[in-house]
């Protein structure tokens, strides 16, 4: 590829950030103002956690009502597209600073959006403006970080990008919503453990401190995910010097007092459950350990309901869950998954020799353990549904355990940020020929899977 004259090594990077930025723009677009899954809910989140919820609301839902965005999320109503753009056009009726903001920790989960959000509040442009400005942040947002973690990522880097242009991943991305910090935050930890695990340069203090950056974006965006921070344990410890003053090495002294560290941690997370022993998802999370295999047969019970669910909405359900693609398109997707995961470069396959079958078990172990623990927290929302009471001790809990027929709540997105992990340790690299053809397919795959999805949301939403 040539531009005026000087040649341009289209690798990898670049047709991450294009494919990325064009796609999520056009989803970005074509899919209404608080149609992706739980952009509603989300939206009143954010304002919450800045102090602007009595502001702004009113507006929104004057805005959504008027273009049958409320109708449309219900019952796939007619959308009023000349309303859409007429009301959108008009500008929200207070201004940014009408109340002192005040800013919660929990704005971490939103903050690319939020940004973009409140410049559009404080610049007075119209509220879909204003809305679609906060989708553009979040969108650079995530192309960043995924840029990063790909630049990091030692080996199997196609298989990180599948996952990061997954079209359910792209709709999350340009849209108000955790997973745009979550999945970026992710996909960036997973690269860095096998970074460390593989390059000379010793892990030091301004790589652990980015590791602790990303555990409390994770915390407190979706807890569930922090096991993905324990893969670190298959770096060895030489590979670390992390020195504290002149003499003392923190490395070393872990490594020569291991079995203390490991029972001081073991002491600290059950202190840190029996303090937070009323909270919810703690009770359940000690219900459910306490009955493993009633849990095992609800999950296993609830898969055998819901796994075409679960596989339709992590590789794509668009708009608010209504826009399903195909099932020739799913097998589509499997199909090209399968050959980003068994074919490599020869460079890619000298690297992953480190890797072996004890570091492949563990961090399948921490996939599951992931999985489990989403399982956990959704069988709140299910004792939800049924009404139980939440504030009630561990011995209703466990009647709410025996009466729940299955886990409800659960969309198969939830499963995204720990696919790479997954997909890197159960697949083994198998030399290609030809990386020109080997890239010719994956742009392939790509181009059509953007033209497949916009055409189905077009469809969907503009006729």
């Amino acid at each position: 590829m040539k531009i005026k004259g000087k040649a341009v090594k289209l690798n990898i990077y670049i047709i991450f950030v294009v494919i990325a930025m064009v796609w999520g723009l056009a989803m970005s677009i074509l899919v209404p103002v608080g149609q992706t899954p739980d952009e509603y809910s989300h939206f009143s989140f954010m304002l919450e956690d800045v102090g602007t919820n009595k502001l702004f609301p009113e507006d929104r839902d004057e805005f959504y009502i008027s273009a049958g965005l409320r109708e449309t999320a219900a019952e796939k109503a007619g959308f009023d597209t000349e309303a859409y753009f007429r009301d959108g056009m008009k500008t929200y009726s207070h201004g940014l600073f009408e109340l002192p903001l005040q800013i919660s920790p929990g704005i971490i989960k939103f903050l690319p959006g939020a940004i973009g959000f409140h410049i559009g509040v404080m610049l007075r442009l119209p509220m879909l403006i204003c809305h679609q400005l906060a989708e553009l942040v979040a969108l650079i947002y995530y192309i960043l970080i995924c840029t990063i973690a790909l630049k990091k990522m030692p080996y199997k880097k196609e298989v990180l990008m599948f996952v990061m242009l997954m079209p359910m991943a792209i709709q999350q991305a340009g849209s108000i919503n955790p997973d745009v910090m979550v999945n970026s935050s992710a996909f960036l930890m997973t690269a860095m453990i096998f970074d460390f695990k593989t390059r000379e340069k010793k892990v030091g203090w301004k790589d652990i401190i980015l590791v602790m950056i990303l555990s409390l974006i994770l915390l407190i965006g979706k807890m569930v995910y922090l096991p993905i921070v324990l893969g670190i344990l298959i770096v060895p410890s030489e590979r670390f010097s992390l020195p504290i003053g002149k003499k003392f090495e923190l490395q070393t002294f872990i490594r020569k007092y291991w079995i203390a560290v490991v029972i001081l941690m073991l002491i600290l997370i059950a202190g840190g459950l029996y303090v937070t022993r009323g909270n919810e998802f703690v009770k359940t999370l000690l219900i459910t350990m306490s009955h493993p295999l009633k849990f095992l047969m609800l999950v296993k019970t609830t898969l055998g309901m819901l796994r075409d669910f679960y596989l339709q909405t992590m590789v794509g359900c668009f708009g608010w869950l209504d826009i399903y693609v195909s099932y020739t398109f799913i097998v589509f997707f499997m199909i090209f998954m399968l050959y980003v995961m068994l074919f490599a470069s020869h460079e890619d396959i000298e690297l992953q020799k480190g890797f072996s079958l004890k570091n492949r078990l563990y961090l399948i172990l921490l996939v599951l353990i992931m999985f489990a623990l989403i399982m956990c927290s959704m069988t709140i929302w299910s004792f939800k549904i049924s009404g139980y009471d939440l504030g009630a001790g561990l011995t209703e809990y466990g009647g709410y355990l025996n009466n729940t027929g299955f886990i409800q709540g659960v969309q198969g997105r939830y499963f995204i940020p720990f696919l790479p992990m997954l997909l890197v340790s159960i697949g083994e690299g198998n030399e290609y020929k030809s990386k020109k053809l080997y890239r010719g397919v994956q742009i392939a795959f790509y181009l059509v899977s953007m033209i497949y999805t916009l055409g189905l949301i077009k469809l969907r939403y503009w006729g």
